[in-house]
């Protein structure tokens, strides 16, 4: 069964109405289907830049939280109902990818961010704003150009995990 082409752009805060409309299916979908889904070069930055600034054992939960979603898009997250605005897949992917890959960097602790202005914040502001610093300076993607205006430089090395 492959992913629909759409999906809900919005869903209901209520639980159980949720599940009435997501026809869950439990299938099964290999592991490798879900590596197979392409990952662009925004994507990769913004793998670098959370394995860079998260421990390994973090940053593999943000690989298994992103592959776990995937599979949950593929079990019946809800499509096609009327009246609700739809995403295509490639967009949710997308927007799903640099959820799940910086979800929780706002409890790291490296160097560099270290004297980050919004350092003294919640984990969640502080997350939240080092997210979008970072996701701003990604954005500029778009037909291939790479104009940024900063560029974080990655200088670990790789933990054996990895988002393709």
């Amino acid at each position: 069964m492959p992913f629909p082409k759409t999906f809900d752009a919005f869903i209901t805060a209520n639980f159980s109405h949720f599940l009435e409309s997501a026809q869950i299916r439990p299938n099964y979908i290999s592991f490798n289907t879900l590596q197979f889904i392409p990952l662009d070069d925004a994507h990769k930055d913004v793998a670098k830049y959370t394995e860079k600034l998260l421990p390994n054992l973090a940053f593999g939960h943000s690989v298994r939280a992103y592959y776990f979603a995937l599979a949950m898009l593929h079990n019946g997250f809800p499509s096609g109902t009327p009246g609700v605005p739809q995403i295509n897949f490639k967009d949710l992917q997308r927007k799903l990818y640099h959820a799940c890959a910086i979800h929780d960097i706002g409890w790291t602790t490296h160097p560099d961010v270290a004297s980050h202005p919004a350092r003294t914040m919640s984990f969640e502001l502080f997350g939240g704003i080092l997210a979008f610093e970072h996701l701003r300076t990604v954005a500029s993607y778009s037909n291939g150009s790479r104009n940024r205006r900063h560029r974080p430089k990655h200088h670990g090395s790789h933990h054996g995990l990895s988002w393709t």
